[in-house]
């Protein structure tokens, strides 16, 4: 009877202990980690979701480092633009167009460009120049047509620069017999060359000397023998004469340049026959 009530009890106390030993329910590893597997991967996912954020805004950091690069070598390669503007700082460039004179600088402004009253370079823009737009010896602007004895014509015009050449052209005409005399009278700054280059209606060029005080020239085009003077002056050319023609009248060519850099350079000319 003893025997079989000890056998219960060790029997209880067994059980007992086994009850304790169970590593189910929410027992702790010894790792410590936590044991449920679906609470793991629930941690382990923002982690993932954060490695892809942090992935899209490197990628977006690429991109906009890109644009910058590529636009810092746009604006490299673009340079001033044609205002003057410098494309890299936006800043205007001194001497350059649309920009401030430099007073430090002679001239103040660049090539082709003046300091205006505003104090500001800009292209120069000479408002009583006659229309002669090409500086072409080929389309030279057309001047009235005289016959000997007609009053002389006062034409005044301005030089653009020192890269402007002005050419104009009229015919001194013979009603009669004789020849004609060509005459012309400049008044222009120190410096600006004034030409007459005499051409034949007929045949080629025509014979004459030039006067005392003048310069022997000829023209850019078939050869055109002329006089040349610099500065206010007056001069004639005497009964040029053409061989080959029937009459003697003259076709006249006038040219005039050497202005000063810059600067409207005003002239004026009084032509006769």
């Amino acid at each position: 009877m003893k025997m079989r009530a000890l056998l219960t009890f060790v029997s209880v106390v067994a059980l007992g202990c086994a009850a304790g030993d169970d590593p189910g329910g929410s027992g702790t590893d010894t790792d410590g980690t936590t044991g449920d597997s679906t609470s793991g991967s629930t941690t382990l996912e923002p982690s993932t979701t954060g490695s892809t954020g942090s992935a899209q805004t490197s990628s977006t950091t690429d991109e906009s480092t890109s644009s910058t690069t590529d636009a810092a070598d746009s604006s490299s390669t673009g340079g001033s633009s044609s205002t003057g503007t410098d494309g890299s700082t936006g800043e205007c460039v001194k001497s350059t167009e649309g920009c401030p004179c430099d007073p430090a600088s002679d001239p103040e402004c660049g090539e082709g460009l003046v300091c205006s009253a505003e104090n500001i370079c800009e292209v120069a823009i000479c408002e009583s120049k006659k229309d002669e737009p090409n500086d072409d010896p080929f389309e030279p602007f057309a001047l009235t047509d005289l016959d000997e004895g007609d009053d002389p014509i006062t034409v005044m015009s301005q030089l653009s620069g020192d890269e402007d050449v002005d050419w104009f052209q009229w015919t001194c005409g013979e009603p009669g017999f004789g020849l004609t005399t060509p005459d012309l009278g400049v008044a222009a700054p120190r410096g600006v060359q004034t030409c007459l280059f005499l051409d034949c209606p007929v045949g080629g060029n025509p014979v004459f000397d030039c006067p005392e005080g003048t310069t022997e020239m000829n023209a850019p085009i078939d050869n055109m023998p002329g006089c040349c003077v610099v500065g206010t002056a007056a001069f004639t050319i005497d009964e040029p004469n053409c061989p080959d023609a029937g009459n003697d009248d003259v076709i006249v060519n006038l040219r005039v340049d050497g202005g000063e850099t810059d600067v409207c350079t005003d002239y004026s000319v009084t032509y006769g026959c």
